[in-house]
């Protein structure tokens, strides 16, 4: 079962993508900004990590430079949830994967989040990874 890390500092939009995931049969857990999302991506060892922007203390685009730049993260697939444009340019940047509107569609949500999980399973040439 994958386990999904939402950092989102709004308690209803964690909420409902936790929802959402759960209903596709992943596990999650829970960060409520960047800070937190460094020390939650620590003890979880999350498989995708699901990425507010404006948060408070630190916020999203930092922590994807964060996690970017150790090594056990530098390749954990981020998915960034934003309602701004300007903040789209800015996640490709740090090192996003992928970037989702909000307000985001649930359906549109699990499908580029098993998107992302199957990519990360694959090899550059298209093979699968045993596991």
């Amino acid at each position: 079962m994958p386990v999904v890390l939402i950092v989102d500092d709004e308690p209803d939009i964690r909420e409902s993508v936790q929802r959402w995931l759960s209903s596709a049969g992943m596990s999650t857990g829970f960060a409520c900004d960047g800070m937190d999302c460094l020390a939650q991506a620590a003890k979880l060892c999350p498989d995708l990590i699901v990425m507010d922007v404006l948060m408070p203390r630190m916020n999203g685009i930092t922590a994807i430079r964060e996690l970017r730049n150790n090594d056990k993260f530098a390749t954990t697939p981020i998915l960034v949830l934003s309602a701004s444009l300007a903040d789209e340019n800015e996640a490709y940047i740090a090192g996003a994967n992928q970037v989702l509107a909000k307000p985001y569609q649930g359906r549109q949500l699990i499908q580029v989040v098993q998107q992302l999980l199957l990519d990360e399973t694959r090899l550059s040439d298209g093979r699968a990874i045993s596991t």
